[in-house]
């Protein structure tokens, strides 16, 4: 048997940077076309959910523009201190929602963790100008924080299941 180690490779040039976030963003226009979710329903929430969620929500969005835009420059950097500021207003904001596991932390909270340690690791490897690292956090921290931990907001009995799907 032969060592083939895995190798993650760009996308074909056929397929533009803005190409994945354009897809994305008409799906959620599809979704919420389609289903109607019910936006009021995040206005009966604690201000603290609503913080977090409009922090959430704006991450992604400059995440997604950040990913996709030429790094290093003037508005990578503003940018880039923007989303840390969401990032962590996220992740702390969230240490005060309970609810999904009685009064306690959820598995979800790990991803709160993770975020209070490696946005400012992040923002220290850029500083330090170690690109390599700064992007590996970074790219990490969106893909886990905002994707993934996104993700189970919209499992059964989570506000935002109930805001799209209305159970």
């Amino acid at each position: 048997m032969t060592d083939q180690s895995f190798k993650l490779t760009a996308l074909p040039p056929s397929v533009g940077r803005w190409t994945i976030p354009v897809v994305v963003g008409l799906a959620v226009a599809v979704a919420i076309i389609l289903l109607r979710p019910d936006f009021s329903l995040i206005l009966k929430q604690p201000l603290v959910i609503q913080i977090h969620l409009l922090a959430a929500v704006a991450g992604f969005g400059l995440g997604v523009v950040l990913l996709n835009s030429r790094k290093g420059r003037t508005f990578h950097r503003i940018a880039g201190w923007v989303w840390v500021v969401f990032m962590m207003t996220v992740a702390l904001s969230s240490l005060f929602i309970v609810g999904l596991n009685g009064n306690y932390w959820s598995f979800i909270h790990i991803f709160s963790g993770m975020t209070l340690v490696m946005a400012p690791l992040g923002v220290l490897a850029a500083r330090k100008h170690n690109v390599k690292a700064h992007r590996q956090r970074m790219t990490s921290l969106f893909y886990g924080a905002v994707v993934v931990a996104g993700a189970f907001t919209f499992l059964p009995g989570r506000i935002m299941y109930q805001v799209f799907f209305g159970h």
